[in-house]
């Protein structure tokens, strides 16, 4: 909640839809950096934007919808503690949601070294990207590192993906290839491949047919 309102409704009060703000919306992200006071570029780069109804993209890196909007937001405790104890905002308006931390095959805090935890999952989306008001329920334990999960080294993949989004690497996907990476269709390639690795569902054997003789 943001001064007894929640995001959809302090959205309203900026004259912005908070859908078009979860969607990326450049003008929506603008008008609100304006009016927290952050830099829209800032905002901007960080932040994934829709461009069709399976897409979204990240500084010139397209991704599908299903890599980058998990029904269940995760996030790093310890990154979300820092924020809390580097400011002097409430803590709710200190934590900053990260947006690495959407990114489906992304499974650790690459900073801390620390598997990220999932919180909740809403089916309504307004409700479910309402970070401060679902955070809220679960402050003293991120306060406390109560949430805290085990440490996990970040794969090289992890660390590739993470500089690719944030702009800052073009180099080669580390997944044993020798042929260099260039732009969208190297991530999708790559990301698509550990997605299926980590989300792949195990096939049912096959069941014995068993022939019976009258």
């Amino acid at each position: 909640m943001i001064n007894g309102k929640n995001a959809a409704q302090f959205s309203a009060d900026q004259g912005i839809r908070f859908a078009d703000v979860i969607d990326g919306q450049p003008e929506a992200l603008r008008t609100l950096a304006r009016r927290v006071g952050i830099d829209p570029g800032v905002l901007e780069s960080s932040s994934f934007r829709r461009i069709d109804t399976w897409q979204f993209e990240r500084n010139g890196i397209t991704l599908p919808r299903h890599g980058v909007k998990s029904p269940v937001p995760r996030v790093c405790p310890a990154c979300l503690r820092e924020d809390a104890l580097a400011s002097d905002l409430p803590l709710q308006t200190a934590m900053a949601f990260r947006g690495n931390w959407q990114v489906a095959f992304l499974r650790t805090c690459n900073r801390h070294n620390l598997l990220l935890v999932p919180l909740w999952t809403d089916a309504n989306r307004l409700d479910r990207h309402d970070f401060a008001a679902r955070l809220g329920l679960h402050l003293d334990q991120v306060m406390t590192g109560d949430l805290d999960s085990a440490e996990f080294e970040p794969s090289d993949f992890g660390h590739w993906i993470e500089q690719r989004l944030s702009g800052q690497n073009d180099g080669a996907c580390p997944s044993g290839t020798s042929q260099p990476a260039a732009g969208s269709a190297a991530v999708q390639q790559c990301s698509s491949f550990q997605y299926m690795v980590a989300y792949r569902k195990p096939r049912r054997p096959p069941v014995p047919i068993q022939i019976v003789s009258w």
